[in-house]
């Protein structure tokens, strides 16, 4: 078994690269117009987030955007070799202290509906779900729906 040493930092600018990075690792080359969204995100003012890295090798970040009381979970990303050792789930925590220390009141975010292990994160992290979105998600052949997950903060 191999030892991490995780460590968690809010996300800045400068943080960018690195989160752009993880992006495309996870989902590959088939979505670079997506990742040059969420670089350009992590540089806008409404958006806030946490890193996660191993030593200093970035492994996971957590990205929401605000408008007014309500955020908006943009992306939650966790490189497959070091999953299924709560970074996912300390990244999501982590992004919820934050938000509400943006006087955040409601979060949102979509899951796709086949995405199991992620639905179970939000709904054990206090999500309810309050809406589906049919044939959402388009990658390559592959129309899945996308579940509305919301959260109150307190």
């Amino acid at each position: 078994m191999t030892v991490h040493n995780i460590h968690y930092t809010p996300a800045t600018r400068g943080h960018a690269e690195a989160i752009t990075l993880i992006f495309c690792d996870v989902y590959g080359a088939d979505r670079q117009q997506e990742s040059t969204v969420i670089m350009k995100l992590c540089c806008h003012s409404t958006c806030f987030g946490v890193v996660s890295f191993d030593a200093d090798y970035p492994v996971g970040f957590i990205l929401l955007q605000q408008a007014a009381n309500t955020a908006d979970v943009i992306e939650l990303c966790v490189r497959e070799s070091v999953r299924r050792q709560g970074i996912g789930r300390h990244l999501l925590e982590q992004g919820l202290h934050l938000a509400s220390k943006h006087g955040v009141s409601r979060v949102l975010l979509e899951v796709e509906a086949t995405n199991k292990s992620a639905y179970k994160l939000y709904r054990t992290s206090g999500f309810e779900l309050v809406g589906k979105r049919p044939n959402y998600y388009r990658q390559r052949a592959k129309i899945s729906d996308a579940l509305v997950l919301k959260c109150h903060l307190s």
